[in-house]
């Protein structure tokens, strides 16, 4: 997964991160340094004069110390900052990400499980596990694989639509 971050334009219609949430991504390496950059653009383009993003924005890609930097100041001006529902926040990016590209994976949901593991085992995605005991009655004994691995991905697909669905 890490290998392939999720790009500035993917994450935008989905939510708006704080600056603390945009640090917390680029040091696990979800996303590259340079969604700083397009970030602090698209916050220039809404009037911010927050001398930071102004920095930001005249960065070249690839400036990964500078960026780093700045950003560890402008976290100091967010307030509020909740480390555990920005991981989660970040999960649900990432799974849409997943959902979204599946074909370029060959193996989703081995990476939906690692994630699960990775993350700290969080029960708003236990039914998207093959391992786990379904709990809405369903019994995958009484399936096909092929029949399972569908209703996964369906679950999956209700899930992203649910929690992170694209905004107009």
């Amino acid at each position: 997964m890490r290998k392939n971050k999720i790009p500035y334009s993917f994450i935008i219609k989905r939510y708006l991160p704080t600056w603390s949430e945009i640090n917390m991504a680029i040091k696990e390496g979800w996303i590259e340094h340079n969604f700083a950059i397009d970030y602090a653009i698209a916050q220039l383009e809404k009037d911010s004069e927050d001398e930071d993003e102004i920095q930001i924005a005249g960065l070249l890609r690839g400036q990964e110390i500078c960026i780093t930097e700045i950003i560890s100041r402008l976290c100091l001006k967010d307030s509020g900052f909740d480390e555990e529902k920005s991981k989660i926040r970040w999960l649900r990016l990432i799974l849409a990400w997943i959902f979204e590209n599946k074909r370029s994976y060959s193996e989703p949901l081995d990476i939906l499980e690692n994630l699960y593991v990775d993350f700290g085992y969080p029960k708003e995605i236990k039914h998207l596990i093959r391992f786990n005991i379904p709990t809405d009655g369903y019994s995958p004994q009484g399936h096909t694989e092929e029949e399972n691995i569908k209703r996964i991905y369906r679950l999956w697909g209700e899930y992203i639509d649910n929690y992170i669905p694209v905004s107009n």
